[in-house]
């Protein structure tokens, strides 16, 4: 228990959570061709008791892990400093449902002698939801694409990519 001050969140831990249990299928499809290569899956997961991280209306002083009045920052008494106050998220088990895709294509782009330069496209994409409410659950990343150039040349590998997040509107409330 206490602040992950990176993410920005004091984390309450839980004793008493039970192992995760899920009923899952995932399918893949590989393709590995003479110029090119790729993969694309789809996966289904169907959990009992998924372990996630969730907030609550608690906010906590990130020094001494007391209670804050709330979100605003606010002048502690007993130091007289302004406080920042972080939110308190909690792990619990939740009945969950998650499914979704992923995708990668791989082909060459130019290749002189022993030099080759490839490129690798990528998406991906997961939709999680509690089952108990049908509210989304926190902290899915949303649909990514993403490309990537690797220069190749006898032992040397060199690779410059990118990828880019899409606007996450599947929120909890």
């Amino acid at each position: 228990d206490g602040p992950h001050i990176a993410t920005n969140q004091f984390e309450v831990g839980n004793r008493a959570l039970n192992k995760v249990t899920s009923t899952s299928i995932d399918l893949t499809l590989k393709r590995q061709g003479e110029f090119s290569t790729g993969t694309v899956g789809a996966f289904y997961s169907n959990f009992s008791n998924f372990v996630g991280l969730f907030p609550t209306d608690i906010f906590r002083n990130p020094e001494d892990r007391s209670v804050a009045p709330g979100p605003e920052p606010y002048i502690d008494p007993s130091t007289g400093e302004e406080v920042e106050p972080i939110q308190q998220f909690n792990y619990a088990q939740v009945r969950a449902r998650f499914y979704g895709f992923e995708a990668q294509v791989g082909f060459p782009v130019w290749k002189e002698g022993v030099n080759l330069v490839s490129m690798k496209l990528q998406a991906d994409y997961v939709k999680a939801t509690d089952r108990s409410n049908g509210q989304p659950l926190p902290f899915i990343p949303p649909l990514r694409v993403g490309a990537s150039f690797t220069y190749e040349r006898e032992g040397l590998t060199a690779t410059l990519g990118a990828l880019f997040a899409s606007s996450q509107h599947r929120t909890p409330q």
